[in-house]
């Protein structure tokens, strides 16, 4: 592997990477896929990603000025160039929604052939990036997002990334796109340590609800991260990244009107009317029980939960949940039903919207 030190030089980049594109049309609809390793230790942590040279060369105009160089230097230059760019846009944030700061550490590629001058050559060369980010103990959440190739001849761009926390973690895997999706992912243990594991965190990447029947109360619970709810009606903030107290007023209030309009629930074949609709936004350490004051959140990782209680008189016969909140982006709502020692899963979309519960 030919390995580099690391340069920035992101104005540079910019400038080759405008001039690939405007050289380069018929790349306008290339994807680029990448992929690429985190590993979660006590005090940093560790990511190799893996780039294919062509995706790179696309966005590095190094022949520009007619000279000739070789395959093999021009390969060099763009990934150099490139890091600055991957530092800045592969970000990690912790629970409290700060970034934590990366390095590039090296940047190596797999292309031997000093004398070719055809670039052709070495598009299908690999070139690793490794990069390091700091921290001071080990982190409990994680929330991951890359927005890299968004401004080049590759505007749709997705890294594949296999997260770990120890030798024997099995580990899991995230798919991040350049449209701005996150993944969130839980540490348990001490991380480095055997049995220390990473793992998505559930409740932060669909909407899902939760419907309990009872003989005396029906509890639906609902619950989505705040970036889907934002899909519905984008947020006015100051800072994109955190949200203060008032924002998380509206979310709430936003939350609950979209409930009351889109959610009904029938009890014995008549609407039923909640005695109490309790909203709350909570960050991925929280669930509902807990106790806090008032503070800022993170947006990327925070969620909003409601509580809806509706009475009932008698034990009910039939129970219907009408699930209309849907868009273009949110598709289906991961539910599931609690009545007695039963529990039922069911996802709900435009075309089966209907949770059912019957006694008989």
């Amino acid at each position: 592997m030919r390995r580099l030190e690391c340069m920035l030089s992101a104005g540079r980049f910019a400038l080759l990477a405008a001039s690939a594109l405007a050289a380069s049309p018929a790349l306008a609809h290339s994807v680029v896929v990448s992929r690429g390793e985190l590993s979660v230790k006590s005090d940093a942590l560790l990511a190799r990603l893996d780039f294919f040279a062509g995706d790179l060369l696309d966005r590095c105009a190094v022949l520009s000025d007619g000279a000739a160089v070789s395959a093999w230097h021009a390969l060099d230059e763009c990934a150099l160039l490139f890091a600055d760019e991957l530092v800045e846009n592969f970000m990690i944030r912790d629970e409290s929604g700060l970034w934590i700061m990366g390095e590039c550490i090296s940047t190596e590629h797999d292309f031997r052939d000093w004398s070719a001058t055809d670039l052709d050559a070495v598009r299908e060369a690999r070139v690793s990036y490794r990069l390091r980010f700091a921290v001071s103990s080990t982190p409990r959440f994680l929330t991951l997002q890359q927005l890299l190739f968004r401004d080049g001849p590759s505007h749709a761009a997705q890294l594949v990334l296999a997260l770990r926390a120890s030798p024997d973690d099995p580990g899991c895997r995230v798919q991040l796109t350049n449209r701005g999706n996150v993944e969130t992912v839980c540490i348990a243990g001490n991380a480095g340590a055997p049995g220390a594991r990473v793992t998505i965190h559930p409740e932060l990447r669909t909407l899902q609800t939760k419907l309990t029947v009872g003989a005396s109360s029906i509890l639906l619970e609902a619950g989505m991260p705040l970036f889907l709810l934002e899909t519905w009606a984008p947020g006015e903030r100051p800072d994109r990244d955190f949200l203060s107290i008032t924002d998380q007023r509206v979310a709430a209030e936003r939350f609950t009107g979209l409930l009351h309009k889109q959610v009904s629930l029938r009890i014995n074949d008549a609407l039923a009317e909640p005695r109490e609709i309790v909203v709350r936004v909570l960050s991925p350490a929280e669930v509902w029980s807990d106790q806090t004051s008032a503070r800022r959140l993170g947006f990327w990782s925070a969620r909003v939960v409601a509580r809806i209680d509706y009475p009932v008189s008698d034990p009910p016969e039939d129970v219907s949940l009408i699930w209309n909140l849907f868009n273009g982006a949110v598709l289906q709502a991961d539910s599931v039903l609690f009545a007695g020692a039963s529990r039922t899963e069911q996802i709900l979309t435009p075309y089966s919207p209907i949770l059912r519960w019957s006694r008989r």
